[in-house]
């Protein structure tokens, strides 16, 4: 093979640089479109933009998140972080009913509050998060119908004196 002096490219050797770019490209859109879909289909929690309302519960007034859609009652306050300690989450039901919570990729432990028409009926205190030796998150279920359920950081029903047959008011 005849090869010019100065000429530092042997033959085909742009034909593999091409080919090398090309592929380099290819992968680089590939792996920015898997990530753009792993993005839109990753669950995230819905922060801020749910609507929120002030509840009288025992010893103190709170700030809740309303879950109201079967989105964000699915959602709740799983993939967080933590919760404020004057916050909560209450999810609101269309009519009374056996609910059944679970801490299905949940963080921090809860005090799950069952209530029907503003008054509650049943309190789980202290519901841990999955842990790594636990593979199955915890369920709770309510006694008795209820037709709201609270969320609250864990410890806070006993601090706040929350029992059955407190009265909850919200405001919105």
């Amino acid at each position: 093979m005849l090869v010019k002096p100065g000429n530092s490219h042997l033959p085909g050797q742009k034909m593999l640089v091409a080919c090398c770019v090309v592929i380099s490209c290819a992968a680089l859109f590939i792996g920015l479109m898997l990530q753009m879909e792993r993005e839109a289909h990753r669950e995230t929690p819905v922060v801020g933009v749910l609507p929120s309302a002030l509840v009288d519960v025992g010893s103190r007034q709170i700030v809740v998140e309303l879950a109201m859609t079967n989105a964000a009652r699915e959602q709740g306050l799983s993939d967080r972080e933590f919760l404020s300690s004057d916050h909560g989450m209450l999810f609101l039901f269309d009519r009374p009913e056996p609910q059944i919570f679970w801490m299905h990729r949940m963080k921090f432990p809860l005090d799950i509050i069952f209530l029907r028409e503003g008054v509650v009926v049943d309190v789980h205190a202290d519901v841990p998060p999955p842990t790594s030796e636990s593979l199955t998150p915890a369920i709770v279920r309510s006694k008795t119908d209820a037709d709201q359920v609270l969320e609250i950081n864990a410890g806070k029903a006993a601090e706040w004196g929350i029992v059955e047959g407190t009265r909850v008011e919200v405001f919105r």
